[in-house]
């Protein structure tokens, strides 16, 4: 079918005038409605070293994904041991807490160690399956494996103080100093994981993970 022809002489200045203006564009836009462009593009340990840096410098990093596992590790610790946490500030590596009620806290050495396996002795050493047969587990529970509370590492560094505290118990230490060390042992390492998502190296493993593809000159696409 034969495009239709622009006819000015049944028209009015003014009209004349967008009709012109419209013919032209068509015109020029006739053919274009897209174009084909080649590029090179790079996965990111193929760059140069001053690109990889401009695609570090240029990339932001996920919001921390771990905190609220974090929070329950916490919450699960408070709700064990009877303590209550008024305030957190991950950033400033704060934390506010109090016992509820605990008459024990100066208890230390043999007598906090006698009190705490009388009390938490299934929560301290757990049910293990040992060759297909489930037996109480006398060893220390392994760093990373998560068997106290939620099942996740955050569990094992709440913890590691009071497990320390067992294999040598001493009375320079006291249940109020104990649980201390273990609520700040989880804001320093909430703390550290967080400014450890802004480093080189984290945004390198988060860009290598997704694949994402660069320009020549680090620019990401």
């Amino acid at each position: 079918m034969r495009g239709r022809r622009c006819d000015y002489s049944i028209v009015g200045n003014a009209d004349s005038d967008r009709m012109r203006l419209r013919c032209l564009l068509l015109k020029q836009g006739r053919g274009k409605a897209m174009r084909i462009e080649e590029r090179k593009l790079f996965k990111f340990l193929g760059l140069s070293e001053e690109a990889q840096k401009k695609a570090l410098n240029e990339f932001e990093p996920f919001e921390y994904p771990w905190s609220r596992e974090n929070e329950k590790s916490l919450d699960a610790f408070c709700d064990t041991f009877g303590v209550k946490v008024s305030e957190w500030d991950a950033d400033r590596g704060n934390i506010f807490w109090s016992f509820a009620g605990a008459s024990w806290a100066e208890w230390s050495g043999i007598r906090l160690y006698n009190w705490l396996m009388y009390h938490y002795f299934d929560t301290l050493y757990p049910m293990e399956y040992l060759n297909g047969k489930r037996e109480r587990t006398w060893r220390r529970i392994p760093a990373n494996c998560g068997c106290f509370f939620t099942g996740y590492c955050f569990d094992d560094i709440l913890m590691d103080p009071i497990m320390e505290f067992l294999e040598k118990p001493t009375e320079r230490k006291d249940w109020e100093g104990l649980v201390n060390d273990c609520l700040y042992a989880w804001i320093f390492a909430f703390r550290e994981e967080i400014e450890y998502t802004w480093t080189d190296e984290s945004k390198e493993e988060n860009i290598i993970a997704n694949e994402y593809e660069f320009l020549e000159n680090g620019t990401r696409v």
